[in-house]
C-alpha cells in the first residue's frame, strides 16, 4: 500500500513538472525540472559511491589485515573518474581508490601533474662477484624476539647440524631491538652463550625458538649460569649496550657502529 501511494504521489509530481502549460514548457518549469533531475542523479551517485567504497573496505578487512585490525569508512568522494575513500585505521587515516563499478581497488594514486614523492632511485652498480673460498659461511642475521627472526632460526638449525663441520655458520644480531627490554637480555645471552659455550648454544637454541622460556632452555642445555652471567655483565659494561639504548618504538644502538669489536664478534 506504501509502495503504491509512494508512486501515485511520485506520478502526480512528474505530471505536474512535465505538463506542459499552455504555450508549452516555460523557462521557470525547465530549470525545476533541471534542477530535480540534477538532484536525483547526484543522490544516485552518493549511493554508487558509498556502495562501491563500502566493497573495497569489506575486501581489505576480509583479506589485507589482521583479525581485531579492523578498519572503517570515513567519507567517500569522486574524484578522475573514480571514488576516492578514506579509512581510518591503528595507525592514522589513508586514502584508497577504487573504480565507479566496484571492480578493481587501488591502494595509492600518483598525481602525474605534480612532482613525484619521492627521488628516483640512482643506477646502483654491479655487486663484485662473490669471493672463492675454501670454506663457506653463513650468517644469520636476526632479532630474538622477532617472530619472522625465529622463524628463519628454525630453518637455519637444521642446515647447521648437517653443514656446521664444512662451513663456517653462525646467528648473528641485528645492532637495534624493536621488542623490549626482554630483547636486549637475549642477544647479550645468546651472544655470550655462542663465545663461551658454542655447542650448547644450539642446544639452547633449538630450546628457546620453541618456547622462548630462557630459564627452562639454560637447564635444558646445562649451561653454567655463573659463567654465562660474568659474560653478559662484562659485555654490557665494555660496550655500554643497555646505557646506549633510546627508548622508542623503535629502539636502536646508536653508538654499536662505532663499536667495531663488538660488531665484528657479533658477526
Amino acid at each position: 500500500m506504501r509502495f503504491k501511494v509512494i508512486c501515485i504521489i511520485g506520478g502526480a509530481l512528474l505530471t505536474i513538472v512535465l505538463c506542459p502549460c499552455k504555450g508549452g514548457f516555460s523557462q521557470e518549469h525547465s530549470l525545476v525540472t533541471q534542477e530535480i533531475v540534477q538532484k536525483f542523479a547526484q543522490k544516485a551517485d552518493e549511493k554508487a559511491a558509498r556502495e562501491a567504497a563500502e566493497k573495497a573496505v569489506r575486501y581489505i578487512n576480509e583479506n589485507m589485515v589482521a583479525e581485531g585490525k579492523a578498519v572503517s569508512l570515513i567519507g567517500v568522494k569522486k574524484q578522475d573518474g573514480l571514488y576516492k575513500f578514506k579509512i581510518k585505521t591503528k595507525r592514522g587515516d589513508f586514502d584508497y581508490y577504487v573504480t565507479k563499478q566496484g571492480k578493481l581497488l587501488f591502494l595509492r594514486g600518483f598525481d602525474l601533474d605534480a612532482p613525484p614523492p619521492f627521488p628516483r632511485p640512482k643506477q646502483v652498480k654491479a655487486s663484485p662477484p662473490p669471493e672463492k673460498r675454501d670454506i663457506p659461511e653463513g650468517k644469520l642475521f636476526v632479532m630474538t624476539y622477532c617472530p619472522f627472526g625465529i622463524q628463519a632460526q628454525k630453518m637455519f638449525l637444521p642446515v647447521y647440524a648437517l653443514l656446521k663441520d664444512k662451513a663456517r655458520m653462525g646467528i648473528c644480531f641485528v645492532d637495534y631491538v624493536m621488542h623490549g627490554e626482554k630483547e636486549i637480555r637475549e642477544k647479550l645471552r645468546q651472544y655470550c652463550l655462542q663465545k663461551e659455550e658454542k655447542e650448547k648454544y644450539y642446544q639452547y637454541l633449538n630450546c628457546f625458538v620453541e618456547s622462548k622460556d630462557s630459564d627452562a632452555c639454560l637447564i635444558k642445555a646445562g649451561i653454567d649460569r655463573g659463567k654465562l652471567e660474568t659474560c653478559i655483565s662484562e659485555t654490557d659494561k665494555q660496550y655500554h649496550i643497555s646505557s646506549a639504548r633510546i627508548h622508542g618504538s623503535t629502539d636502536v644502538f646508536p653508538n654499536l657502529a662505532r663499536r667495531p669489536g663488538l660488531i665484528k664478534s657479533m658477526g
